[in-house]
C-alpha cells in the first residue's frame, strides 16, 4: 500500500513538472518577444542593443522546455547515492549503482 501511494505521489509531482516547465516556456517565449520589440522600437530611435543572440538564446531554451529538452545536474561527494538517485527519477537501472549496506547492530 506504501508504494502505491509513493508511486501516485510520484506521478503527481511529475505532471506538477511538466506544468510548471511548460508555464515557464511559455515565459520565455514572451519575454524573448518583449526584448525583440525593445530592439526594433530601439532600432528607430536611439539605436539596437545587439541581444539578437539573447533573443536566440531564449526562444532556444523556451523551444527546449516545451519539447521537454533539458539538462538535469546533480552533485555531490563521491558515493553519495547520486546514481542510485537518477537511477530511481528513471525509473530503470541505467547508470551503475553500488549499494553498501550498513551493518545493524
Amino acid at each position: 500500500m506504501t508504494e502505491q501511494v509513493a508511486t501516485d505521489r510520484f506521478i503527481q509531482d511529475l505532471e506538477r513538472v511538466a506544468q510548471v516547465r511548460s508555464e515557464i516556456s511559455v515565459c520565455l517565449s514572451k519575454l524573448a518577444q518583449t526584448i525583440n520589440q525593445a530592439e526594433l522600437a530601439g532600432d528607430s530611435s536611439s539605436g539596437k542593443l545587439s541581444l539578437e543572440r539573447d533573443i536566440e538564446d531564449i526562444t532556444i531554451a523556451s523551444k527546449n522546455l516545451r519539447q521537454g529538452v533539458f539538462r538535469l545536474l546533480v552533485l555531490g561527494d563521491m558515493k553519495r547515492g547520486k546514481s542510485t538517485f537518477l537511477n530511481a527519477l528513471i525509473g530503470e537501472n541505467l547508470l551503475p549503482s553500488d549499494v553498501t549496506l550498513v551493518p545493524q547492530c
